[in-house]
């Protein structure tokens, strides 16, 4: 319940909303996604991720990146420390992942780290890594119920950028 005594708004998902607003943008802040001096037009699933990602209390930021680690979209509140960051981490969870599945367990699909102070969660949407960095007490089982759907999502820039 709020200081007003109203309940708190709540995300479809049924969770508690902080009516924190996550915006997710190009590099670049323009309205295309500059991907290898190429541009792709942004794809008509991206307007409904914003909304998606939204309804993940405690998301603090998103970065998709292709396997290099180079940022394609971003979105919250990080500074370029913690994104450089990020997005080393996100090559090297692409490097572990080719490793993991040669283990014979199966096709690795995500790696959750517990930080003292955030959680992260590395995807591999080939040849996309989505990476989401969230307060450390976030229900991390939302955020990977969430994948397929945001996978889904992100399906088109997936296709766009393995056609470069």
């Amino acid at each position: 319940r709020s200081a007003a005594g109203r309940a708190a708004p709540r995300s479809a998902a049924g969770t508690a909303c902080r009516g924190e607003r996550l915006q997710l943008s190009p590099p670049d802040g323009a309205g295309t996604l500059t991907v290898r001096r190429r541009r792709i037009a942004p794809t008509v699933g991206m307007a409904t991720l914003p909304a998606l990602l939204q309804q993940l209390s405690g998301l603090k930021a998103v970065l998709v990146c292709d396997q290099e680690g180079a940022v394609i979209l971003r979105g919250g509140e990080i500074d370029d420390k913690v994104q450089r960051s990020l997005q080393r981490m996100a090559a090297t969870f692409t490097q572990m992942n080719e490793q993991a599945n040669k283990l014979g367990f199966g096709r690795n699909k995500h790696m959750v780290a517990f930080h003292e102070s955030s959680v992260v969660l590395h995807a591999s949407l080939s040849p996309l890594v989505l990476t989401m960095m969230a307060d450390v007490d976030t229900n991390v089982g939302l955020m990977v119920e969430a994948l397929p759907r945001i996978a889904q999502m992100l399906e088109p820039m997936q296709h766009a950028i393995e056609n470069i």
